[in-house]
């Protein structure tokens, strides 16, 4: 039987309707990772247990981390990105960094100095959200990232920065406008909630062996993302969006897999990440919400960094979705419908 939080998406085939099970398709499956980095839509294999083995091997060293910022073009958006990567640099002052620009020098000027930081590599690839990743092999985006152990991929839409209640308010200019948004933030605000450490985000993942992290986000659609207060550090889930992500390397690989350019316009990835996590190690993924760090999301709600001469509609959400995971379904990558919580872990006390 189906476990209670893999809540399946029917597989439509010739018309008819039926859910393939994944712990009864993953013995069948196989991939060629030779064959992957080069496949069509119509030939890319599934994936599965062969692909990748993760053992949550722990690292002496002080761990590197690479962010990844999968789409950038928007003026407005850049003050944004610039305050997030400087909270980065506040706890690993070294880490790498690509931002993938939607247009060229003409159309967009970017430089180092208006994103704060000299880490940033900046290529300029047409596309949208998530899909300059597929025109690299792994070992490309590896070499480009300085072959970090975990990736941060950062909408430059969410602020990783703010933390008091005033610079919030600023964050997402509701001073004075939005009573609702002022009570949320004053509910939300507490003497154990920080902006993100980078440096602390990456000992939790080592210490609780999670694959991928997101930061809990502020004016999100999904209450799942959303903090929730108590003694814990964080929570297990089978869903969330790719905001604020901290992921190990394999994690990032998998992921990277899942960009299918033609059929996928931003949303998406959050039905079939956990799901083709499991697939590809072997084992139930372990995908967190970090309570005790918060980010906001400052664009609003349904707000996604795409190319908007590329949005399917105006709400960036893309009229094939539906395609895209009936794609995944037919390869044995069944999504899941909605966010389920699998337990807290962590005393939060540690972590002051």
């Amino acid at each position: 039987s189906t476990r209670p939080y893999i809540i399946l998406y029917p597989c439509i085939m010739r018309g008819a309707v039926h859910v393939r099970l994944l712990g009864i398709v993953l013995a069948a499956l196989r991939l060629d990772a030779s064959v992957a980095e080069t496949a069509s839509e119509d030939s890319k294999p599934v994936i599965t247990s062969s692909c990748i083995q993760h053992s949550f091997k722990k690292i002496d060293r002080g761990p590197k981390l690479a962010v990844v910022v999968p789409g950038h073009g928007a003026v407005d958006r850049t003050p944004i990105l610039r305050a997030s990567l400087q909270q980065v640099a506040r706890t690993i002052p070294q880490f790498s960094c690509v931002v993938f620009v939607y247009k060229n020098e003409a159309e967009f000027p970017l430089s180092s100095d208006d994103l704060g930081t000299s880490r940033c590599q900046i290529v300029r690839q047409s596309g949208i959200f998530m899909t300059h990743l597929a025109n690299h092999t792994d070992e490309e985006l590896s070499e480009m990232l300085g072959n970090p152990d975990f990736i941060l991929s950062l909408s430059d839409d969410v602020n990783i920065g703010p933390t008091t209640l005033q610079e919030l308010q600023a964050a997402l200019n509701v001073t004075g406008q939005d009573p609702t948004m002022i009570d949320e933030l004053e509910k939300n605000i507490t003497e154990t909630t920080e902006a993100v450490n980078a440096s602390k985000a990456l000992a939790m993942m080592q210490a609780y062996d999670l694959d991928a992290a997101l930061v809990s986000v502020l004016h999100t659609p999904f209450p799942g993302q959303g903090p929730q207060y108590g003694d814990h550090v964080g929570r297990l889930t089978n869903m969330f969006e790719l905001q604020a992500v901290f992921m190990t390397i394999e994690s990032f690989r998998v992921l990277k897999y899942l960009v299918v350019p033609g059929l996928i316009s931003a949303h998406g990835y959050e039905h079939v990440s956990y799901p083709a996590l499991t697939a590809a190690f072997g084992r139930e993924a372990r995908m967190a919400v970090i309570d005790n760090m918060l980010s906001v999301h400052d664009e609003g709600i349904y707000s996604r960094a795409t190319d908007p001469a590329s949005a399917s509609s105006d709400s960036g959400f893309p009229e094939n979705e539906t395609a895209y995971y009936e794609y995944w379904c037919q390869r044995g990558i069944v999504a899941v419908q909605r966010n389920v919580p699998l337990g807290h872990f962590g005393d939060r006390q540690d972590w002051l």
